[in-house]
């Protein structure tokens, strides 16, 4: 079970790969979250895993000085089951692209 908040109480799970040399910002639209947990939080999370000590709408990502690909557990908190998600992601370079995702039967 992963705790919620109440304005946002179900959880789409989307884990977050990252293998980029830049700054990256992930970003949702109100009235949504994004909640990624540290993979140990995730793994060993018995009875369930608390997100809200990670939940957020902006989340700042930096690479790896070995370059090694990140992982992040975990998705978004939504506000209701038919619901469009607008994500997006911005490297340093202020280069930008906005993801939509379609929760449940959503018109987007």
């Amino acid at each position: 079970m992963i705790h919620t908040r109440p304005d946002a109480p179900l959880f789409w799970k989307a884990p977050l790969y990252v293998d980029t040399t830049k700054n990256v910002t992930v970003e949702i639209a109100p009235p949504h979250y994004l909640a990624y947990v540290p993979p140990a939080i995730w793994v060993n999370g018995t009875g369930g895993v608390d997100v809200d000590p990670w939940v957020t709408r902006k989340l700042h990502i930096s690479p790896c000085e070995d370059g090694a690909r990140q992982q992040y557990f975990g998705g978004f908190l939504v506000s209701q089951a038919d619901s469009c998600l607008n994500v997006t992601v911005t490297s340093e370079q202020s280069e930008s692209a906005t993801i939509r995702f379609r929760v449940g039967t959503a018109d987007c």
